[in-house]
């Protein structure tokens, strides 16, 4: 077994995401850990420019095939010598279990990116009917399974409320953005709103269109809504149309995945962006990653006036917080917003504020470094 290597896995995202690469394997590798990082295919490109992070990919599947990755993920894990398993997805809670029977002097580690049970509540694909009953079912097993783990992190701090039963050590590692130099105030008479995420329904795609039809009947052309993320196929056939039907060629642009450093560059050249999720049971007490990236990139924030949310954005006197689901409320809230490019500029420039002194990465890295190095003292004392 060796100590100083990390076995990072994940069913469910692509290799360069933000929080498995950019943040926890980065973080893992620059301070001397060996990362073998095992997770799904995305683009030509897939290179580490990290010398001690060894990459293994994973055929992007449908939901119903991703079980194949799970059985090469744990023939991966039981080959590997590696003295830490760092899970990152709940459906591999199980495969993690299964590991640990067979690495029983290794560290598990479990990053909770959401709560699971929660989220169970809200998903499109499940008939609603089943939803509550299979978000208890899943509640219970995920509990059983938590407890097998080693230490857990939550991405959120709401997320320890419901995980008060578990022993082992929790840390809480914010999903701020790895931090981002100063760049010039971006300039223009095209005013720009950017949206960066996984595109739904319920993270507000008819909302955004409805506001750029509003945005073209009462203010004007001069502007452009850019939405970043992947899309389900007939979501993109009803913005297709929508665009189509209310004449949006010339302001509503999707442009998929696109790399880390691109999605900064667009980031950095808008003015406003965009966070308009509904009041659904998993995002209600969860903030978006997205508002810290729009903090960093200097720009005023819309966002749904959630409570947690509207704590964070009044606080840091960052943009304005709306009723997602009125069109009026959030067509008024951004036209006040392009009459008065002074306080878009004054918005981000208080963002920006924050996002270096407090919302950045680098304070969560070193809560992330220390945990790792808690357990290997921990394991150590334990092998005595």
């Amino acid at each position: 077994m060796n100590e100083d290597t990390v076995f990072l896995c994940s069913s469910v995202h692509s290799w360069n995401g933000t929080r498995l690469y950019h943040k926890t394997a980065r973080s893992l590798a620059q301070d001397g850990y060996k990362v073998e990082l095992m997770a799904i295919e995305q683009g030509r490109n897939i290179t580490s420019e990290l010398t001690n992070v060894q990459l293994r990919i994973l055929p992007k599947r449908k939901r119903y095939f991703r079980p194949l990755n799970w059985w090469k993920i744990y023939q991966a894990a039981i080959n590997s010598k590696a003295g830490y398993f760092h899970f990152n997805d709940p459906e591999l809670l199980l495969v993690a279990l299964l590991v640990r029977a067979r690495k029983k002097d290794a560290i598990f580690i479990y990053d909770m990116y959401e709560n699971f049970p929660k989220a169970i509540q809200s998903k499109p694909w499940i008939w609603r009917g089943m939803r509550m009953p299979l978000s208890k079912m899943i509640r219970q097993l995920e509990r059983r399974l938590l407890i097998r783990m080693d230490a857990v992190i939550f991405a959120e701090r709401s997320y320890k409320v419901d995980y008060d039963f578990l022993n082992c050590p929790k840390i809480d590692t914010y999903n701020f953005p790895t931090y981002q130099p100063p760049f010039e105030v971006k300039s223009g008479s095209v005013k720009k709103l950017v949206y960066i995420g996984d595109i739904t329904k319920a993270r507000g795609l008819m909302e955004m269109l409805q506001l750029a039809k509003y945005i073209k009947q009462h203010w004007g052309t001069d502007f452009e809504l850019v939405l970043i993320g992947t899309m389900a196929p007939e979501l993109v056939d009803q913005m297709t149309n929508f665009i189509r039907e209310n004449d949006l060629q010339e302001q509503v642009f999707w442009k998929g995945t696109i790399p880390y450093d691109v999605m900064w560059e667009e980031l950095y050249s808008a003015d406003i962006g965009l966070c308009l999720l509904h009041p659904l049971p998993n995002y209600l007490n969860s903030l978006a990653t997205k508002l810290y990236e729009y903090m960093a990139a200097n720009m005023a924030i819309v966002a749904s006036d959630f409570p947690d949310w509207k704590e964070l954005i009044d606080g840091t006197e960052a943009g304005v917080c709306v009723n997602p689901l009125n069109i009026e409320e959030l067509g008024g809230a951004v036209m006040r917003l392009l009459d008065r490019p002074e306080l878009i500029a004054r918005m981000g420039s208080s963002g920006r504020y924050y996002f270096e002194n407090f919302y950045n990465w680098s304070h969560e890295e070193k809560k992330l470094l220390e945990l790792y190095q808690k357990m290997g003292k921990i394991n150590e004392e334990r092998c005595l």
